[in-house]
């Protein structure tokens, strides 16, 4: 019951933990993006997660419950009691499908002539049929499939064997990717009188480990087909062998013959003879038991000379088994290191912009790759091996593996090299930090006191106003270098960066990308210390700043994929604008997702330093500093509303430009007439699918009008943003001209041709 148990909180586990990932999703696309997460997710994954945490102490409890069983059994059979393991059904009930797969799969291949693939499938038929007889016939045999007791061990593969036979013991451990094999090998003398009980594969497996060499073979027992645990069965076989006053390896390897095996006994029993004559010796005082004693240790002695080339000859087999395992454990761990190496080089060497730099993600990679190496030595059949290789050899490939780790660490994608000032630059970006921390809300302490020559609320600096915190730009030329011309970070000062994938939707566009404009007001609180603002956003987004009168902004750098408008910021500030789009010399950054990793770069390229804190916007809307607590807001008072941005001969984006469109009467909603004419359009000029009809299934139904589904009247102009679930379907009328622009995830049908142009139209 308990295993059943174990199995069963095992899958509600694994279904809890698949839960808390599906619903772990929404929320990073949230923190990333912005978007808004599905209702009832924070439910979910409360839910999963304290499924998940309920079954894994109730796998804890499990555990306890068969340890303390496991301890209460071997206790009974050291006590006099015998062991008994029955065989599970489920290993015979697994053979059953698979057996049935490999024979469909060979005559589905023989039927379509495919013989060199039904040959290989009636191999595997063949083997599994075996493995499947050979599994029933321990599973089903009268009686359990193992017993101990005093006398010997009765297993369902060879039948009893005493334990006066049993010169060693070793429980052999297979790890792999998926599971664990246990199997009990079992030093034999007349192994093969044992083996030719056996079902035939097994015989066929392990003949020559049973023939052994000298008189003493190999019987492996595997134990995964057993109801109870391997390492209680191993060890309630040694207490049964114990009992058993006949020499006894302990230290028994499966590689050993029978002439080391007798060696190894006679050196013991030499040694225990040794320790008796000894402790005879010093309780003895009468001349003549000390005389005849004499005479004992002689003989002792001879027989310790004539064993002597013996043991001598199992000593230098068992050193010569160690050293060939330590080449094999070299010749492994070189193989795993030169795979790894080739495997990870390119991109250990290889940053994203294609410049030949440590990347990154290196750390990650080597990790990897390293579990990866272990866990195929840990793999590994033979005991002395693997206690050899990641023991011994393990110390030295530690070390050097993490200062590897270290170095895939000190390199930052994206640092850019220089000469002169710029190599200054360089070394500060190498600098171990990786990505600044990130925070929705709230701000650092207080630094050292302003520098105040540069910074807005300086009433001798310009004219203010007050800002709304609810809701053009004196944009400088592209510069040539990615640096502020002329400025130099005051003392005391703080690199905030803020922003995130996008800000709140606007009803316009502010470059050619095809993307709706997004706006983003930013408002810093930090009084104290001159603030340096870091400011990135994927999509083109028009940035409104605000500030609190004891605020100083030292300088402003903007960034992004798509274009980056501000406003609100005096004329005095420095700032520097670079965007992907625009071939902007810094690239783009942003505050989410991948852009988060380019941050520290780009501002110590720009700043001199990492950044000490990341904002992440909500809402378009993102505080930076410290909280407001009621202290109002400033701005510029030139700045303009980010709707001055707005490209004049665009028309308006996403949703307000189809309204507009459809108040002038250049489009109205599409009908089901429009549908069907479109559809017969399509039928007459080829483009309906060439397939017969289908007894009992009629025409098919007739195809409705879409979601927002528009029929063009007039020429017009695609609007920016219909992309995902802003997207639209267009229906030409006749005589009108196919719409121009960005059509984004839109498709178009035209009426007269009965064509469909977008990204959707293989899908339907």
């Amino acid at each position: 019951m308990l295993k059943l148990g174990r199995f069963a909180t095992w899958a509600v586990a694994a279904a809890a933990g698949l839960g808390v990932l599906v619903n772990t999703m929404p929320w990073l696309a949230w923190l990333r993006d912005g978007t808004t997460m599905p209702p009832g997710t924070e439910a979910r994954w409360l839910a999963f997660a304290l499924a998940l945490g309920a079954a894994l102490a109730a796998l804890h409890w499990i555990r306890g419950m068969e340890r303390a069983r496991n301890a209460e059994e071997l206790r009974a059979v050291r006590g006099g009691r015998s062991f008994e393991a029955q065989g599970g059904i489920g290993w015979f009930l697994l053979m059953t499908p698979l057996a049935a797969l490999f024979a469909f799969g060979t005559w589905a291949a023989a039927h379509k002539g495919e013989w060199d693939m039904a040959l290989g499938a009636f191999a595997l038929l063949v083997l599994i049929v075996l493995l499947g007889w050979q599994i029933a016939r321990q599973v089903l045999r009268p009686g359990p499939m193992l017993r101990m007791d005093g006398h010997g061990i009765d297993h369902a593969l060879y039948g009893v064997v005493p334990w006066s036979e049993v010169v060693g013991m070793d429980l052999q451990v297979i790890r792999t990717r998926y599971s664990t094999l246990h199997t009990l090998m079992l030093g034999v003398r007349g192994a093969p009188r044992y083996m030719r009980n056996a079902p035939p594969l097994t015989r066929w497996l392990n003949a020559r480990r049973a023939r052994g060499a000298h008189g003493v073979g190999v019987l492996p027992l595997p134990l995964n087909l057993l109801g109870k645990d391997a390492e209680l069965i191993h060890q309630a076989a040694l207490a049964f062998r114990a009992r058993i006053d006949v020499p006894f390896l302990e230290h028994w390897d499966p590689r050993m013959d029978g002439r080391e095996v007798d060696a190894l006994l006679r050196a013991r029993t030499l040694a225990e003879q040794s320790g008796r004559i000894a402790d005879e010796l010093r309780t003895l005082e009468d001349p003549e038991s000390l005389a005849e004693l004499h005479v004992r240790w002689q003989a002792h002695r001879d027989h310790q000379v004539a064993a002597l080339p013996e043991i001598r000859m199992a000593l230098e087999k068992g050193a010569q088994r160690m050293k060939r395992d330590a080449r094999a454990a070299w010749v492994l761990l070189v193989g795993i290191l030169v795979l790894v190496a080739l495997s990870i080089a390119p991109r250990l060497l290889r940053s994203p912009d294609g410049t030949h730099r440590v990347h990154a993600a290196a750390p990650v990679v080597l990790f990897n790759a390293a579990a990866r190496g272990y866990s195929r030595l840990s793999s590994l059949t033979d005991q002395p091996m693997r206690s050899f290789a990641v023991g011994r050899l393990a110390r030295p490939i530690l070390p050097a593996f993490f200062l590897i780790l270290a170095t895939g660490c000190t390199f930052a994608p994206g640092a850019e090299a220089g000469a002169g000032e710029g190599a200054a630059r360089t070394a500060a970006a190498a600098v171990p930090g990786g990505a600044p921390s990130v925070e929705a809300t709230g701000g650092p302490s207080a630094g050292d006191a302003p520098d105040p020559a540069s910074a807005p609320g300086d009433g001798g600096l310009a004219a203010t106003k007050p800002f709304v915190f609810e809701s053009g730009d004196t944009q400088q030329d592209l510069p040539g270098a990615c640096r502020l011309d002329g400025f130099t970070m005051p003392e005391g000062a703080r690199v905030y960066a803020a922003g995130a994938y996008s800000g709140a939707r606007a009803d316009f566009q502010i470059d050619q990308s095809g993307h709706q404009a997004t706006t983003m007001q930013v408002a810093v609180n930090q009084p104290g210390a001159p603030v340096a603002l870091l400011l990135g956003a994927y999509e083109p987004t028009v940035w409104n700043v605000g500030w609190t009168s004891d605020t100083h902004i030292a300088a402003v750098m903007v960034t992004g994929y798509h274009r980056q408008r501000v406003t609100g910021l005096p004329a005095g500030v420095p700032m520097l604008v670079s965007t992907y789009e625009d071939r902007g010399p810094c690239g783009y950054a942003y505050v989410g997702g991948e852009g988060t990793p380019k941050l520290n770069p780009l501002a110590r390229q720009v700043f001199g330093r990492a950044v000490d804190m990341a904002y992440t916007a909500r809402d378009g809307r993102v505080l930076v500093g410290e909280p407001l607590a009621g202290a109002s807001l400033l701005t510029d008072a030139a700045a303009v509303a980010p709707e001055e941005f707005r490209l004049r001969d665009a028309p308006p984006a996403g949703q307000a430009g189809l309204d507009a469109a459809v108040r002038a009467g250049v489009l109205r909603p599409a009908t089901q007439a429009d549908v069907e004419a479109w559809a017969a359009a399509k039928t007459r000029h080829g483009g309906a699918e060439d397939v017969p009809p289908i007894q009992g299934e009629g025409r098919g139904r007739a195809p409705t009008v879409p979601y927002r589904a528009y029929t063009v009247l007039k020429a017009f102009q695609i609007p920016a943003g219909l992309y995902g679930a802003h997207s639209a379907t267009f229906y030409v009328a006749p005589g009108a001209p196919p719409p121009t622009g960005n059509p984004g995830h839109s498709t178009i049908h035209d009426i007269a041709t009965g064509t469909c142009a977008g990204v959707t139209c293989r899908m339907r």
